[in-house]
């Protein structure tokens, strides 16, 4: 009964936990593109610019694992290809992406490009791409392809510059076949004009590069607001792209300053179906003032910052706004969120000299993390690395950088108490974040008039369309869907739509069509109706590893992916975790158990214990401490779950408590002076485990005895006193009792004399008188 108690526990404690979700930047397939930078550039006349030869900027990728990966990196068009071991927690760099000759890969003019850069791992990694000259250095996280969307609205910002050919740029890569692109133009473009709307069919690799009309030689077109999508025909489905927004450089100050230093900057774009409607923002460790950009897709979304509700929509698109000081951003429908480091020096960042212009994407709240590496990247000559940390109040405690605590203190945030904010110092190098809770983090740094940052761990996960998977002890929804060895688990998909047929292909399974499909339910997502489609049959897998789940959808609906969609999950199946403790007690009732959780989650984190100790009491505590009320023999048992629900089997132990064993002893021989005293135990055990040490003092300054044999002790004593020799014994589970003490008085020993009587005769009769004495008088006693 009691494992049937125990698994019982276990489902109604899981069922009912919220954590963060599954780490979306770590894949095994990526694209990227060599987006547009300031030094790309040459003057062939008064309005003619051209890519030259060979320019100073560079362009590098980083990865890693926390396992060892082997990665390739190729521009399919070209065949270039190279290949990298990763080792496990360490960060391993790119050649130089090429830049002259047929395999120039750099994005210089707007137009079509066949020169996609795919990355593909046979382990989960992360990765970044950097693009940097001499201080003019930006950097972005890459989002593995099964977490890219259809939809994205490119955020940049004012270009302004101190440099000719700055241009802002937004570009799309296509990561399948016949992938219809549209564009919708919020600024004049080099080919195009604001409000044109840009029709093109990429294959897998190709990229379309939208780049801001040049309005002078130190300012351009802004293209925030441009909408790109990827839409449905009659031959074709919608299909996942990857959208990047970027400058070639730019400054970024307040409008009533001028001048100074500026930045080239890359990010890979949210799709807006993760877009999130509540965001805690942070300054910048030494450059504490930022400016905002605050994202729409609906102009009627209200909008406020700590509290108020903001005006003044630009472009019926986004809010502007610059401060020092920690923000909760909050709306009624999906936003998105860009954070500012400024130009060195300006808006009253005092650096001297240190900093420069960069754009961070932020995540919602509704998308966090709770594991990530980052890397802090020394290119170009950047001096010092920080990071920002939100995280629950709930979760600091087991907040972990590098496996320590973080250095920095916390600080509570004051547009909601309930979470606290870190600005960590870091040094150049590898670094991970982890939690049992979710967080969320922005990673940056600082050179002289040089830096770079980006999203330090973003989860993407598609807030209306997304797989489910149920066992007994959860019901995950996560963007990654995940599921337990041999372990028989549902599927369902959401879908923000009523779709005329779902077609499921599910590996090792039959297909399942099911045509005119009736939704089990329907729910409301950010004010968004979604339904849920279940399969009724349960599934398992017999064999860890990565399963492609691929649903075709219908799509009725008249937005760019109506028509047949195909949507893509990878279904992880792990093993179970492995239940596994440790325990401390001096093996007494009086002291309590101390128990060490040393389970292994297999790959996965663990979120809840349960312990039962066998004499009734529970406990849900990782390394509970247990005060056993009587003696006696107890099977302790464990058993542990992780974050998808996989349950361990129960480990269990017996642990023997044992009552307080009596010490005692007798003297068996005279107590007079230098003559051998033996004492003899005669203490008893209680509990159901033997004697084992008998620990005599014999009181006299001499070494404590520490006897296994019971022999008992003797004891010479050579001075006329009292002494308090002890005795202390111990059980086989380590428990002592309280220590016994028997007062010995030596005593001296007796002088002998008489006197010699007078003897009479005839009778012959003699008194002998007895003199004998002995010093402390007991004599007298006799």
């Amino acid at each position: 009964m009691k494992k049937y108690r125990l698994l019982a526990l276990l489902l109604i404690i899981t069922v009912s936990l919220s954590f963060g979700q599954d780490f979306s930047n770590k894949g095994k397939d990526f694209w990227v593109g060599y987006g547009s930078h300031v030094a790309m550039y040459t003057s062939t006349g008064a309005v003619a610019v051209q890519a030259t030869a060979a320019t100073g900027q560079n362009m590098v990728l980083y990865f890693t694992s926390d396992k060892d990966a082997n990665v390739t990196v190729t521009i399919p068009a070209t065949g270039w290809t190279r290949s990298y071991k990763v080792f496990a927690n360490t960060v391993t760099t790119s050649d130089i992406i090429p830049k002259t000759g047929t395999d120039d890969a750099r994005l210089a003019v707007e137009g079509k490009s066949k020169m996609g850069i795919h990355v593909t791992s046979d382990e989960n990694i992360i990765a970044y791409t950097h693009i940097y000259d001499a201080s003019v250095s930006g950097a972005s996280l890459l989002f593995p392809t099964p977490t890219l969307g259809r939809e994205y609205y490119s955020i940049n910002y004012k270009q302004s510059t101190n440099a000719q050919y700055s241009y802002c740029y937004a570009f799309v890569i296509a990561t399948e076949d016949n992938t219809n692109i549209e564009i919708v133009l919020a600024a004049n473009s080099m080919l195009n004009k604001k409000g044109d709307t840009i029709k093109t069919t990429l294959n897998k690799g190709e990229i379309y590069n939208v780049m801001g009309k040049l309005l002078s030689t130190t300012s351009g077109e802004d293209l925030t607001g441009t909408r790109i999508r990827s839409v449905a025909t009659a031959t074709s489905a919608c299909k996942r792209i990857a959208v990047f927004s970027g400058s070639g450089k730019v400054n970024i100050q307040l409008s009533t300053e001028s001048g100074g230093s500026a930045d080239n900057y890359i990010q890979q774009a949210f799709p807006s179906n993760a877009w999130g409607k509540r965001y805690l923002t942070a300054p910048t460790l030494g450059m504490p003032y930022n400016f905002f950009r605050i994202a729409v897709s609906d102009p009627t979304t209200v909008v406020k910052k700590n509290g108020v509700v903001l005006t003044g929509l630009v472009n019926n698109f986004y809010y502007d706004f610059g401060g020092t000081t920690p923000n909760l951003i909050e709306s009624d429908k999906p936003i998105m969120v860009a954070q500012y480091i400024t130009t060195a020096d300006k808006a009253g960042n005092v650096t001297k000299g240190q900093g420069d212009p960069e754009m961070i994407y932020l995540s919602p709240v509704e998308q966090t993390i709770n594991k990530v590496t980052i890397f802090s990247t020394p290119n170009y000559k950047i001096l010092t690395h920080y990071a920002n940390i939100v995280i629950p109040k709930g979760g600091a405690s087991s907040l972990k950088i590098d496996g320590a605590y973080p250095a920095a203190n916390p600080n509570i945030h004051p547009q909601d108490p309930n979470y606290f904010y870190y600005q960590v110092p870091l040094q150049a190098g590898y670094h991970t974040f982890q939690s049992d809770s979710g967080f969320n983090a922005i990673a940056y740094g600082y050179g002289s008039a040089e830096s770079y940052g980006y999203n330090a761990g973003a989860n993407v996960k598609d807030l209306y369309q997304f797989l489910s998977l149920g066992n007994d002890f959860t019901s995950s929804s996560t963007s990654q869907p995940n599921a337990c060895l041999n372990s028989p688990f549902r599927i369902s998909i959401t879908l923000p739509y009523k779709p005329l047929s779902i077609k499921w292909t599910i590996p090792q399974q039959p297909i399942v069509n099911n045509t005119a499909p009736v939704p089990d339910t329907s729910f409301d997502i950010n004010g968004k109706t979604v339904y849920q489609y279940k399969l009724p049959l349960p599934y398992s897998y017999a064999t860890k590893g990565t399963y492609p789940v691929q649903v075709l959808v219908n799509n009725p609906t008249a937005d760019g992916c109506s028509g047949e969609q195909i949507i893509d999950f990878d279904l992880g199946v792990y093993d179970p975790p492995i239940a596994n403790y440790g325990w401390s007690n001096n093996g007494c009732i009086t002291d309590s158990v101390k128990f060490t959780d040393s389970s292994n989650a297999n790959g996965r984190v663990f979120v809840k214990y349960y312990w039962d100790f066998g004499d009734g009491d529970t406990s849900m505590v990782k390394n509970p401490i247990h005060l056993f009320k009587k003696s006696g023999t107890y099977t302790v048992k464990l058993s542990a779950v992780t974050d998808i629900g996989c349950i361990s089997t129960v480990f269990s132990r017996d642990i023997t408590i044992d009552s307080l064993p009596s010490a005692q002893f007798v003297n068996i021989d005279s107590t007079c002076q230098n003559n051998f005293i033996t004492f003899v135990d005669s203490s008893k055990a209680y509990g159901k485990s033997n004697l084992i040490k008998w620990i005599w003092n014999p009181g006299d300054g001499t070494a404590i005895i520490n006897d296994t044999t019971n022999r008992g002790i003797k004891v010479k004593y050579t001075n006329l006193a009292t002494y308090n020799p002890t005795l202390q014994v111990q059980t086989a589970t380590g428990c002592k009792s309280p220590v016994f003490t028997l007062p010995i008085v030596n005593h001296p020993n007796p002088v002998v004399d008489f006197k010699l009587p007078i003897v009479c005769l005839p009778d012959g009769k003699a008194n002998f008188l007895d003199l004998s004495s002995i010093v402390d008088k007991t004599e007298n006693n006799f």
